[in-house]
């Protein structure tokens, strides 16, 4: 950390570093992690979208944030709905917000290449709508299988925008209540594609 401060000091004017991610091992690696971390930065603990409670109560109760991984470069990288549900009912349980990286490039779940390669292999890719919107129904103590009806929806009209609201089906959420999940739970995603996921956005009509 003495480095990253360093660094923060002698380039404030144009950049600092103020996201950490760490890999934890157990409840007191992360306890040893956030006394060695500054205050002014945010730190992110990657971890399996098995981790037990007690391990994101160790995270929160730590001012920490969790980070997953929802992707990768083969189909077994990428994580069932079930894990993915349970994972998101259980940071809206215990308060904890998280980052989800690896392969959102795609606002709607769906069947794509995993790499840009010609020969690359296929998978089902998770939508980052479909994960942004389960996670504003986990706020509300939406089930498990709701969650999990939500991540696995690919179909694009099931989702429908307002000025006021997002609707999955039946269910909506308010802007209010989307703002909010952005501020507590599913704080931000990552794809390695900037444009990508805009033009996934733009070809549905919703941008």
């Amino acid at each position: 950390m003495q480095h990253v401060e360093s660094f923060n000091r002698q380039n404030s004017y144009c950049a600092v570093v103020d996201v950490i991610e760490v890999r934890p091992g157990l409840e007191s690696s992360i306890e040893e992690c956030v006394a060695a971390i500054s205050a002014n930065a945010n730190t992110y603990f990657e971890i399996p979208l098995e981790a037990p409670l007690d391990l994101l109560r160790a995270i929160h109760r730590n001012g920490g944030r969790a980070k997953v991984r929802t992707g990768g470069l083969v189909p077994q990288a990428i994580p069932d709905v079930v894990s993915l549900a349970a994972f998101i009912q259980n940071c809206a349980t215990t308060g904890i917000a998280f980052k989800a990286t690896a392969g959102l490039h795609h606002p709607i779940r769906s069947l794509r290449p995993l790499t840009y390669a010609p020969d690359a292999p296929s998978g089902e890719m998770h939508g980052f709508l479909n994960l942004l919107i389960a996670s504003a129904l986990a706020i509300d103590g939406a089930s498990v299988e709701i969650l999990c009806e939500v991540l696995a929806d690919g179909e694009a009209s099931s989702f429908r925008f307002t000025d006021s609201e997002a609707r999955w089906r039946t269910k909506s959420v308010s802007m209010s209540k989307l703002r909010e999940t952005r501020e507590r739970l599913a704080v931000s995603f990552g794809s390695c594609s900037f444009e990508e996921p805009l033009e996934g956005i733009s070809i549905l009509g919703w941008l």
